[in-house]
């Protein structure tokens, strides 16, 4: 099974996906979690705000990146008048994914581990490409930029699947407007593997993807329409997400400073099965769906951090 988690991403029959760090924290200094915050802020440095995304980016009714705040659609039979059903409340893109695990293995022997690493964006063990320090903690590991660092993409491609996910500085006019612009298409996401067996007695492996997000138009859609699937973006022409595209194969994938040239063929190795949108809601909205009457209550408002 091919997964790519920011934990670790590896090919095997049976995989075993370690924890990972949540990618919520309250910003408050609350015991364990506020001194989190703390040794996070300090190992990513000056870059830790390029990863701080407001909360109406992933909850209803809470101010966005574009400090406003973001609308909750209402239901006639909500009792309460002074806050909307949909408050509290999420979005989450759902998609079932299959998984070509022969193929990989088959790419992955005739091209090398390095070349596998280098279409995903990331190490065997995890590691982002484009972080090039000493092994330390989840922020460290994720502060870091692409314009000045990796222009270019001869670390990290420009067309490799986490490059593709989250450009962080690497399409705007500047650094500032490229971060600004990027935390307008941010996701909270989980891939979980998934293995069914047909009647046949053979396997077929995937990962079931989910992402929180409040509009859905403008970051899930976004992120895989003009980013993932796009087949021109940033200076690449007719190449889409190596891993997740949907270009007809074969297909290639461009890796600057390559001895052998700086293209090579890819097969498929994935396809989406199916998926869908739907309301995740607050815990007041449960309630009133369980039969309850309790109206919502806004909490108070916090930054939280966007997985890379």
């Amino acid at each position: 099974m091919l997964v790519q988690e920011r934990g670790r991403w590896q090919t095997a029959r049976a995989v075993r996906v370690p924890r990972r760090p949540r990618s919520t924290r309250d910003p408050r200094p609350q015991g364990r979690g506020g001194a989190a915050l703390k040794q996070a802020k300090r190992d990513a440095g000056d870059l830790y705000e390029d990863r701080v995304v407001e909360p109406g980016e992933f909850i209803l009714g809470y101010r966005n990146e574009y400090d406003e705040l973001t609308y909750c659609p209402n239901v006639k039979e909500w009792p309460q008048s002074s806050a909307r059903f949909t408050l509290n409340g999420s979005y989450l893109a759902v998609r079932q994914i299959a998984q070509d695990v022969d193929a990989f293995e088959r790419f992955k022997a005739a091209n090398g581990r390095a070349i596998c690493e280098k279409m995903m964006g990331r190490r065997m063990d995890g590691m982002p490409l484009g972080w090039q320090g000493p092994l330390g903690s989840d922020s460290a590991a994720d502060a870091f930029r692409y314009r000045v660092q990796d222009a270019n993409g001869f670390v990290c491609p420009q067309g490799a699947h986490v490059r593709r996910s989250n450009p962080r500085d690497s399409l705007g006019i500047d650094v500032p407007s490229s971060i600004k612009s990027s935390k307008l298409h941010r996701l909270l996401r989980r891939g979980r593997p998934y293995r069914e067996t047909t009647e046949s007695g053979t396997s077929c492996d995937g990962l079931f993807f989910i992402a929180c997000n409040a509009d859905i138009e403008r970051q899930f859609e976004f992120i895989h329409q003009r980013w993932v699937q796009n087949p021109r973006f940033g200076t690449l022409e007719g190449q889409d997400d190596p891993v997740v595209g949907s270009s007809p194969v074969p297909k290639t994938f461009t890796i600057p400073g390559l001895p052998s040239g700086s293209e090579v063929t890819l097969a498929s190795f994935t396809q989406a099965l199916g998926g869908g949108y739907y309301f995740l809601p607050g815990i007041a909205a449960l309630g009133f769906i369980a039969g309850g009457r309790a109206g919502a209550k806004p909490a108070p408002s916090r930054q939280v951090e966007a997985a890379s």
